[in-house]
């Protein structure tokens, strides 16, 4: 089994949920050692601050000096490839990155 199809087998039908409702996870290329909230880069929108889209460390980025490609919110592809390289499972690296959620299997 290829490491691809098995990603695929252990996430199939997994939705990520923040206060019990389904949201949606934006991810970008590389980050510059953090990434940013949504508030810091589209601002409030219909009252919400996605809570679970916060501003955390990327340290496989910052330790490699790089500079920021794409929007910087959510999930930064290079720090969680370091993650992964250093034997973070798919849940950790999701729950590094977007704050407070829940896994809920849905089919």
């Amino acid at each position: 089994v290829t490491r691809l199809t098995e990603a695929s087998n252990q996430t199939r039908g997994m939705i990520v949920h923040y206060e019990n409702e389904p949201v949606f996870t934006p991810y970008y290329s590389r980050s510059d050692g953090r990434t940013r909230s949504y508030k810091e880069v589209w601002g409030i929108y219909n009252g919400q601050d996605y809570g679970w889209l916060q501003s955390v460390p990327a340290p496989y980025d910052a330790e490699k000096n790089n500079t920021l490609w794409g929007h910087g919110v959510g999930m930064a592809c290079t720090d969680a490839i370091g993650m992964a390289n250093d034997g973070y499972n798919w849940e950790e690296i999701l729950k590094h990155y977007y704050l407070n959620i829940t896994l809920k299997k849905l089919w």
